[in-house]
């Protein structure tokens, strides 16, 4: 049987349109299935277990890299051949500095429009907006998006004795639940566990704090921001 595996390749490529063999079946790396034509077969953490969904990974950083480094000879003021479109610290400080500029839909632009502002945009697009949010309220930001084996950390910033480590919950308008809802005792206990390892790595006398900013955003464009300081505790 024929297979293509899809990581973070476009539906219509992995679709089989535009392969000069057609495909059977489509691996895809998670547990949400794209709409294709074809048989669809869905493997969460599927990279660990599919060679042929970890070779499309590769070769989809490859290209996504490659890209990347062509972006940055058009708009080199955002230093993509640095940080290549990644959620570092730098990228955030250029964004800020240079604001989003429309290139392609899966770029969210600086005004919102309902028909691009899509919900597989607002976690990004809330992290982007709180941390503009905390540099305007003086928070200096220190990294973004801290990985480890326990979770992650959205924002992770320092103002005057503290180290606050932000969760960035984002909704649209109107929403059931608020978005601070949704950071749970289960939630709170990972970024909790990932913080210690994060000041075990990186020794410092401020002390630890754990925020929690929703971003609202409605479909005219406009946003607004609520900070919870002190949201929960280190334990």
């Amino acid at each position: 049987m024929r297979s293509i595996s899809q990581r973070h390749l476009p539906c219509h490529a992995a679709g089989g349109s535009r392969l000069p063999v057609q495909p059977d079946c489509a691996l895809v790396d998670g547990n949400r299935a794209p709409d294709l034509p074809l048989e669809v077969r869905t493997i969460i953490k599927g990279d660990a277990q599919s060679a042929s969904i970890a070779a499309a990974s590769i070769l989809a950083k490859v290209s996504r890299d490659r890209y990347m480094l062509q972006m940055a000879e058009k708009y080199p003021q955002y230093a993509f051949e640095k940080h290549k479109g990644y959620g570092t610290k730098l990228h955030y400080e250029r964004l800020e500095q240079y604001g989003i500029r429309p290139h392609s839909p899966a770029v969210v632009p600086e005004e919102m429009d309902e028909p691009m502002i899509r919900p597989e945009y607002y976690g990004k697009y809330g992290e982007l907006e709180a941390a503009r949010y905390l540099q305007k309220q003086g928070y200096k930001l220190f990294d973004v998006n801290y990985r480890c084996r326990f979770g992650e950390i959205d924002l992770i910033c320092t103002k005057g004795q503290y180290l606050v480590f932000v969760e960035v919950k984002t909704r649209s308008q109107g929403a059931i639940a608020d978005p601070a809802e949704f950071v749970d005792q289960y939630k709170q206990e990972r970024i909790i566990q990932t913080a210690k390892l994060f000041l075990a790595q990186n020794p410092t006398k401020k002390q630890p704090r754990f925020d929690v900013i929703e971003v609202f955003l409605q479909k005219d464009g406009t946003k607004s921001v609520k900070h919870l300081e002190n949201a929960f505790a280190l334990v």
